[in-house]
C-alpha cells in the first residue's frame, strides 16, 4: 500500500576492451594455469620471449607453484 514503484538502476558500461587488453588477459590466465611462456608466445604469434613475459604479469604465487610442482616431481611426492 503506499510503496512507490522501483526506480530502474542506471546501467554502467564496462570500458571498451582492446585487442591489447585481450592479449594481456589471455597470457596471464594461460601462465597462471601452467602453460609455458614459449607455448603462449607461439599461440599469440609473438616472436620475442620478452614480449610474452611482459604480457604475462607473472605473480610470485605462479613462480612458487611452479617450484613446488618441480620439487614434488623430483622428490616423488607429486600426484602425476
Amino acid at each position: 500500500m503506499g510503496q512507490s514503484p522501483r526506480q530502474p538502476r542506471p546501467t554502467r558500461r564496462a570500458p571498451p576492451t582492446t585487442a591489447h587488453d585481450l592479449r594481456h588477459s589471455f597470457t596471464s590466465f594461460a601462465a597462471a594455469r601452467g602453460s609455458s611462456l614459449y607455448v603462449i608466445g607461439k599461440a599469440l604469434g609473438l616472436t620475442q620471449a620478452s614480449m610474452t613475459q611482459r604480457y604475462a604479469h607473472l605473480s610470485d604465487d605462479a613462480g612458487k607453484c611452479a617450484a613446488e610442482t618441480v620439487a614434488d616431481q623430483i622428490l616423488g611426492t607429486g600426484m602425476g
